[in-house]
């Protein structure tokens, strides 16, 4: 590595063994620039890496990496039988710590199929997204338009497709645009949630920019020149003023667009008096929860009472104020319903999962169960900008602090987490009495309706590129005791035939999402399950794939329910049901404590 042609500088490359045998030119181009490792690509590798020979290096067996295989393994032969409880690859020997990187052959037909070339692959691809057109149409399932930055052209809000600069029009002309409306792109802000409701139940005409929130990543040096505090969510209004902080942010709107549809009653009456003590009977709920998920199993007694009385008082309001409406005001949603509804589902999902406490379910609370199912099935775009509860949990830590959670909600917390075959086929049912209830689904969809498919297919079909090279990297990278390096493998250590079987294994995916395990052709699942030192980094690429699934920042909630659990199939497929039994407790997400 200290010979280099001029102008050619490796970055962020962490060499462990090296093969100093030409390597060919394309797959290591494109995997160098894929990765970012060079900044400009050499006109000739092969004659670069003949004329300088890589210096080998000494590799401990704890940072061998999976790709690289035992000098005196043969990977076309089938592993012979061995525990399916041992590690997910055996420790290779010391002869092969210092051996140079062979390639493996092919394995042979009847463990794994055949190397395809990259014409048949892509070919290959290009039928899938033939068969996603046509399933589009059948389900009649949505047609995600990636270079439409207009996200409305049906009257929907689909985050998954929103991207930075991405504008909602309600009928108007893009000039028309006052509001540039700051928010997070991972979807889970609760105050963000709530302003873009607000925005879209009185049909403002907006643009949206997504910011990270202060505590998950880096914000953009505009976004900070706007207002050096960072906090979200923020709107700018006509391209001047800009207003921060959530109850600022929603007075603003109301204030400035009063020939809108109006969210609050009239100023001087008694109606909006009593939105103005309902507000404050959610703050004091909102302090409750704060104080029950953070006390220890201990101390919790108390913060739970507190918890309980707030959770009753908001259940009266909705039986005395709201009259016979489903709604917090009555039968017209409010401003208090688009500003409380997203709270509750974070009240709901974190007090389930820490402590066990059941909140939609529980007859006690009978009329917030039925709120929130008016908000869902009244309200389309509150549903589509809603999290799962998983996403929730997964991110109270990261904003909030550690929650202390009790022994009651380790049956919640196994549910959630798709312990115990929840992330499995077959699926239970979706609906308003579910653990997780919707009450968005059409008549008769119990979430296992193929639109729900095609859409998490077409997730895969629209981003193959980028998720191939993730799983490839990721699955070079799994060391002998399965765990993850963080660093970047030499891309000459490539396993050609693990990126091989890793692309058949997407696509497998993708087809199963698209016709259904059923109706695939027996052909499909001829060669697997694949031997383990080629199918067990697959697996692992392919969970730490299912398990960073987010809602909705990449689909809608039915639609990684499917998702999940086809691509637990996939994995079974790939290593066998006995396999696969040990592979999927070790390989699950990791519990949020």
């Amino acid at each position: 590595a200290s010979a280099r042609p001029p102008g050619r500088t490796l970055t962020r490359l962490r060499i462990g063994i090296l093969h100093s045998s030409p390597v060919p030119a394309m797959p290591l181009v494109g995997f160098l620039q894929s990765s970012f490792l060079l900044r400009s690509p050499p006109q000739n590798s092969n004659a670069f890496l003949r004329s300088h020979p890589p210096r080998r290096a000494h590799l401990s067996p704890r940072t061998l990496p999976l790709a690289q295989l035992p000098a005196n393994s043969d990977p076309s032969q089938s592993p012979p039988p061995s525990d399916p409880a041992a590690p997910i690859l055996e420790s290779p020997d010391a002869s092969a710590r210092t051996a140079t990187l062979e390639h493996p052959a092919p394995a042979s037909a009847g463990a794994a199929k055949k190397q395809a070339p990259a014409q048949v692959r892509e070919r290959a691809w290009e039928a899938l997204d033939r068969l996603l057109a046509e399933k589009r149409v059948e389900f009649k399932a949505r047609v995600r338009k990636p270079g439409d930055r207009t996200i409305d052209p049906v009257g929907d809000l689909y985050p998954a497709d929103t991207k930075d600069e991405a504008i909602r029009l309600f009928g108007h002309e893009e000039r028309e645009i006052r509001v540039n409306f700051f928010r997070d792109p991972d979807y889970w802000c609760p105050d963000c949630q709530a302003v873009q409701l607000q925005l879209e139940a009185k049909g403002i005409p907006y643009r949206i920019r997504l910011i990270n929130m202060r505590d998950k990543g880096k914000q953009a040096a505009y976004f900070l020149r706007l207002r050096d505090t960072g906090i979200l969510p923020t709107i700018q209004l006509d391209l001047s003023s800009v207003v921060q902080e959530a109850g600022k942010v929603r007075a603003a709107i109301e204030a400035q667009f009063p020939d809108y549809y109006p969210l609050l009653p009239p100023k001087r009456t008694e109606e909006l008096e009593d939105a103005k003590r309902i507000f404050e009977v959610e703050r004091v709920l909102y302090r409750a929860w704060f104080g029950f998920l953070f006390r220890s199993e201990k101390d919790w007694p108390q913060g739970q009472e507190r918890f309980v009385e707030a959770l009753k008082k908001w259940t009266q309001i909705l039986v005395q104020q709201g009259g016979g409406g489903p709604f917090v005001l009555g039968e017209e949603m409010s401003l208090l319903d688009v500003y409380a509804a997203p709270l509750f589902e974070r009240y709901i999902a974190s007090a389930l999962y820490f402590k066990g406490f059941k909140i939609r379910g529980d007859p006690a609370y009978a009329p917030v169960h039925q709120w929130l199912l008016a908000m869902e099935r009244q309200f389309p775009q509150y549903a589509a900008t809603t999290p799962d509860y998983y996403s929730i949990v997964r991110d109270i830590p990261i904003h909030y602090g550690q929650p202390l959670p009790s022994e009651l909600g380790t049956p919640f917390q196994k549910f959630i987490d798709g312990d115990d075959q929840h992330w499995e086929l077959p699926l239970p049912p979706l609906n308003s009495s579910a653990i997780e209830p919707r009450g968005s689904l059409r008549p008769g969809d119990q979430g296992d309706h193929g639109r729900h498919r095609v859409e998490a297919s077409g997730h895969i079909l629209t981003n193959m590129k980028n998720m191939t090279i993730m799983l490839t990297n990721r699955a070079l990278r799994v060391t002998s005791t399965g765990r993850q390096k963080r660093q970047i493998i030499a891309p000459f250590q490539i396993n050609e035939e693990i990126s091989v079987q890793l692309d058949e294994a997407l696509r497998l995916l993708s087809r199963a999402l698209l016709v259904g395990v059923d109706e695939l052709e027996p052909e499909r699942l001829e060669g697997y399950p694949l031997p383990r030192q080629i199918g067990d980094p697959i697996v692992v690429a392919f969970c730490a794939m299912r398990n960073s699934v987010r809602v909705p920042r990449d689909m809608s909630f039915p639609a990684a329910r499917q998702f999940r659990a086809h691509v637990s199939w996939v994995c079974q497929v790939i290593v066998g049901s006995e396999r696969w039994a040990v592979l999927k407790n070790k390989l699950r997400p990791k519990k949020v404590e």
